[in-house]
């Protein structure tokens, strides 16, 4: 009688073979996916701001050269809407009245008696407002304004946010980039109602030089 011959089973270590490159090959598959997807979504969905390189480069140049920039002091009776607008706790926010009460009462007993100069150290402490947006498009950008001790970090957005900030006898506002959205930190800042361009970049610090 013959017998069927029978098909003798692939070595294990053939099987094992044939498993590691179905697993590579899928795996480099998922790779390949992942770079297209990735590079897809970032180019078509960033978000990141379209300036030229031409517009960049005048931006920079711009702001080596930029000469104090004008904000409009806060009146007393902005004072609370102002200081609530601040990101602080109520003993400090307390505290900044307090500072700002204590300079005004200053000023006005000694209107006749202290000399000019010490009048303009005395009358160096104010709090201003301060406008800010993204200038090119809303891509996530976000800064940190830092003055007289206080800080503040603010999203940009399309249209202008006004924040409340004080200012001291350094006539300075640091302005630190915190997250890029694409294409720089393109912020925009209003000065005597003309709007300033600034881009920096995240970590970068930009010490803005102000009168009130």
């Amino acid at each position: 009688m013959n017998k069927q011959a029978k098909i003798s089973p692939e070595p294990l270590g053939h099987k094992k073979s044939k498993t590691w490159q179905s697993i590579l090959k899928f795996s480099c598959a998922v790779g390949v996916i992942a770079i297209c997807s990735g590079y897809f979504l970032t180019t078509a969905f960033s978000g990141g701001d379209d300036i030229d390189r031409a517009e960049l480069q005048k931006i920079s140049e711009g702001m080596k050269n930029l000469g104090a920039t004008h904000l409009k002091k806060v009146t007393e009776p902005e004072w609370d809407e102002a200081i609530s607008s601040i990101p602080l706790d109520k003993q400090s926010k307390e505290l900044l009245t307090e500072k700002l009460t204590h300079y005004k009462n200053q000023l006005i007993e000694n209107k006749n008696t202290v000399p000019e100069k010490a009048k303009l150290v005395l009358d160096d402490f104010q709090l201003v407002w301060l406008d800010l947006w993204d200038f090119a498009k809303q891509d996530g950008d976000i800064v940190q304004v830092s003055s007289a001790g206080y800080s503040i970090q603010v999203n940009l957005l399309k249209g202008v946010s006004r924040i409340a900030i004080p200012v001291d006898a350094s006539h300075s506002v640091n302005i630190t980039g915190m997250v890029d959205g694409g294409g720089g930190i393109t912020l925009g800042v209003n000065s005597s109602g003309q709007a300033l361009s600034l881009v920096i970049s995240p970590g970068q610090n930009y010490p803005l030089a102000v009168i009130f």
